[in-house]
């Protein structure tokens, strides 16, 4: 069992070692630039990954000239 630190000098380095740093800044990507999921089988996650992106009607010919049919 790890003990309490009873010093206060050492409780305020590791404060400030353990300061906190500024986010990262993640950029946007739009929709149109992200790739439509591969055609795997119907009711896959990709077909619900391609209706969140946007892109179900490429997944669609995808599936289409695929394995035939109608999607």
């Amino acid at each position: 069992m790890s003990r309490p630190i009873h010093d206060p000098e050492a409780v305020a380095r590791y404060r400030d070692e353990l300061a906190p740093v500024e986010p990262l800044e993640v950029p946007e990507v739009a929709p149109e630039a992200r790739p439509c999921p591969a055609p795997v089988r119907p009711g896959s996650h990709n077909a619900a990954a391609a209706y969140r992106l946007g892109c179900e009607d490429e997944w669609a010919d995808r599936m289409k000239s695929r394995y035939g049919g109608e999607w």
